[in-house]
């Protein structure tokens, strides 16, 4: 019976050592449909002993359909502490369509206590692509200081294809306060690439006075591939005030 095959596939999934044999018995379990199906995954994801089969059953548990799932899975990252496993919680969540799922990652993003998978939840927040997503990562950006957390927000905007992450990303590389996130914005925005980016970056070095995001620029164009930017690379390279601006720019010329 039903009962019998999950019993025996749960003694599968916690009895073996054998990484392989865990995996398939707890991919097997989260096939079936049953509600015991579910309850058993949420208790191996919750408490077995082997972190492999706990993870993989957070996996399979983020991939089920049911609105007992993220309770489970918000139980499980607020009584958890074990990094790994709150990763694995955070990319289970990231995965779910559903309002509770995108408040409790925005809430990691926002306010957790570790920095490390406040930056995971920001990456899978950015994934997500929405207005949504891009308008709670720029509330997160500008409330917090860390540049850690801000970075990993340039980049997940970066990664982004709406118009209000990418208005953001301009907004931060013309006047954050900061050299270096300013820098960071400016090379993800050559990594995006596209006519916009070379005209805002040939625009930008036109009116940029600080020598590290200068330096951010040149690079940046170099990588765009776009023929304005190697032209305003040659122009740079032929006649910039700055001595170490016409050497960045040849460099990149010859590269």
């Amino acid at each position: 019976s039903d009962e019998s095959a999950l019993e025996l596939l749960k003694d599968l999934a916690t009895t073996t050592t054998e990484n392989q044999v865990n995996k398939a018995a707890v991919f097997a379990i989260s096939q079936h449909r049953s509600t015991r199906a579910g309850a058993l995954l949420s208790e191996l994801a919750r408490s077995a002993t082997s972190r492999r089969v706990r993870e993989e059953a957070i996996f399979w548990l983020g991939q089920r359909g049911g609105d007992t799932v993220d309770d489970e899975l918000i139980k499980i990252f607020d009584s958890d502490q074990d990094p790994l496993i709150r990763k694995k919680v955070v990319f289970a969540l990231s995965q779910r369509n559903t309002a509770q799922a995108r408040t409790k990652l925005g809430e990691i993003a926002r306010s957790g206590a570790d920095v490390e998978i406040r930056k995971e939840a920001i990456f899978w927040l950015g994934q997500r692509g929405d207005e949504q997503s891009a308008d709670e990562l720029m509330r997160i950006y500008d409330a917090d200081t860390n540049a850690e957390i801000r970075k990993k927000i340039i980049f997940s905007m970066s990664q982004m294809s709406n118009a209000r992450s990418k208005t953001k990303l301009f907004d931060i590389a013309r006047s954050s306060d900061n050299p270096a996130l300013r820098s960071e914005a400016v090379f993800w925005i050559g990594q995006t690439g596209g006519e916009q980016a070379v005209d805002f970056l040939i625009q930008l070095y036109d009116s940029e006075k600080t020598e590290e995001v200068k330096k951010k620029i040149i690079f940046s164009l170099s990588q765009t591939g776009k023929k304005r930017a190697l032209q305003k690379l040659m122009q740079i390279a032929k006649q910039d005030s700055s001595l170490q601006a016409r050497k960045d720019a040849i460099f990149w010329l010859g590269q």
